[in-house]
């Protein structure tokens, strides 16, 4: 089910329930507003986002929650979501997901995969490049997007 955060912005945020061998989970997918000065915005967009998240679970569904934040580590909605959730993209494994130029030089995480420790586990997840790999800034001819890709295989408990 797609609904619109309702601030006049063109983000969505996407939920949809799957079913997996026994096992039946909850998935979110969102792009949140971008820039700076719109941290509130996008404190009010994670926040809309875990309603919608909760009245639409109605069956209390293990819940994933990915997609890009547009904000690092330790803001508002970073915090909001850490309440409930943890990130895949944590500690050594975060070291940036976009680095690119608009007005100036931006290299930072604002890109994560979320999900409820005490109901899913984490087998592998998709490794961020070193730096060294990625010389230029994304996106580049060895990279084609702004953003790396992240993943993860999980398994249910």
């Amino acid at each position: 089910m797609e609904f619109e955060y309702g601030n006049g912005g063109s983000q969505v945020g996407i939920v949809a329930t799957f079913s997996y061998q026994l096992h039946s989970f909850c998935i979110a997918a969102t792009h949140l507003k971008a820039k700076l000065g719109f941290e509130q915005v996008r404190a009010n967009q994670g926040t809309a986002l875990i309603n919608f998240i909760n009245e639409y679970n109605r069956n209390n569904l293990p819940v994933v929650i990915c997609g890009d934040f547009n904000d690092e580590p330790n803001s508002l909605v970073y915090n909001i979501l850490k309440q409930r959730y943890t990130t895949i993209y944590s500690g050594e494994h975060q070291s940036w997901t976009t680095w690119k130029k608009r007005s100036t030089e931006v290299k930072r995480t604002i890109d994560y995969i979320w999900y409820q420790p005490n109901r899913i586990g984490v087998d592998a997840i998709l490794n961020i490049p070193e730096d060294s790999e990625c010389p230029d800034m994304l996106p580049a001819a060895y990279y084609p997007s702004d953003h790396l890709a992240i993943g993860a295989q999980i398994y249910f408990k």
